[in-house]
């Protein structure tokens, strides 16, 4: 996760944002991997309790599709394909967070026929595509497809999203999602 060759920024924004589709898609498949790689390998040979995962905006987004979707962990060789047993996630709560959800933050990423990406993603192709625009992988979607629940930083945008987002439906599928600001209940913690 610190090899600077993929990871440039701690947070990808900027003139540090990843250019080409699969530049970008290559950080977002990476992180969550080896984040869940990490944790699996923790549970079996720690003894590590994961009670519940949070992933935070698009460069994480693919977290929770691949903790349930685990067919691609067959290409990790070695010890990461053994690590991992069916239905190895499916009692663990995700949590997505959104940040911002606009265009341009919200993980979609523009493709043209000269840009296939299965092969780096290998994720269900009904997870990542809009209905309307199959030239473009969206990340947030497939992390709401997948995530138990989505959250955000205040309760304002959460109204914003659950309004007007490209996403809202998909959004107000969720019974409950959590928001406010800065992620701390402020009034509790007082």
């Amino acid at each position: 996760l610190r090899a600077p060759s993929h990871f440039v920024a701690p947070y990808h924004y900027g003139t540090s944002t990843p250019s080409s589709p699969w530049a970008r898609l290559l950080h977002a498949v990476l992180l969550p991997r080896g984040a869940l790689l990490l944790l699996q390998w923790l549970r079996r040979r720690q003894g590590v309790n994961v009670e519940a995962i949070i992933s935070n905006d698009w460069v994480a987004a693919l977290t929770a599709p691949y903790a349930r979707h685990p067919s691609w962990t067959a290409a990790c060789g070695g010890d990461g394909g053994a690590l991992w047993g069916e239905g190895s996630w499916s009692e663990v709560p995700f949590v997505h967070v959104f940040h911002n959800l606009e265009e341009g933050y919200d993980g979609s990423v523009e493709l043209s026929k000269a840009t296939p990406l299965a092969a780096l993603h290998l994720l269900p192709a009904h997870l990542l595509h809009e209905e309307g625009r199959p030239a473009a992988l969206n990340l947030s979607r497939a992390a709401l497809l997948c995530a138990s629940q989505w959250a955000t930083v205040s309760v304002g945008y959460r109204r914003q999203l659950l309004q007007t987002s490209r996403l809202a439906p998909l959004l107000r599928s969720f019974a409950a999602p959590f928001a406010c600001a800065s992620g701390i209940d402020l009034a509790a913690r007082r």
